[in-house]
């Protein structure tokens, strides 16, 4: 006797299921690092710019007097 037909898992709307509910909080997870890894060098830039300008503002002021 052959197996019968593959089901729907309704919760998730793919084949299986348990499976699928564990490695999504892994893949949340993995997300949220990768943005913040992505995102950290820019926020670095960024800082480095602004205290850059403040520099520069803070010399011009000096220099005036």
């Amino acid at each position: 006797m052959s197996p019968g037909p593959a089901t729907v898992n309704a919760d998730c709307g793919s084949y299986g299921g348990g499976a699928e509910r564990q490695i999504e909080p892994t893949t949340s997870a993995a997300e949220v690092r990768l943005t913040a890894e992505l995102n950290a060098p820019h926020a670095e830039r960024q800082r480095l710019i602004t205290e850059a300008a403040r520099a520069k503002t803070a010399k011009k002021s000096s220099d005036r007097w």
